[in-house]
């Protein structure tokens, strides 16, 4: 898993359709926070939530 920003301006954002099409709704509050292409959050990061959405799809942090 890698964690990925990217610029709503970025023309890497045709990569992510459903997020592209909350972004040019222009209601949708940003940041998007988006875990394998699919939106889950809009208009906040909170890492918790972001933590146990990774936890629940078994994905746990590792260091390198």
């Amino acid at each position: 898993m890698i964690v990925k920003y990217i610029d709503v301006d970025d023309d890497e954002l045709d990569e992510y359709p459903e997020v592209e099409k909350l972004v040019k709704d222009n209601q949708t509050p940003l940041p998007i926070v988006a875990i394998d292409k699919e939106p889950l959050w809009a208009g906040y990061i909170f890492y918790p939530y972001i933590v146990t959405e990774l936890n629940n799809r078994g994905i746990k942090p590792t260091a390198k």
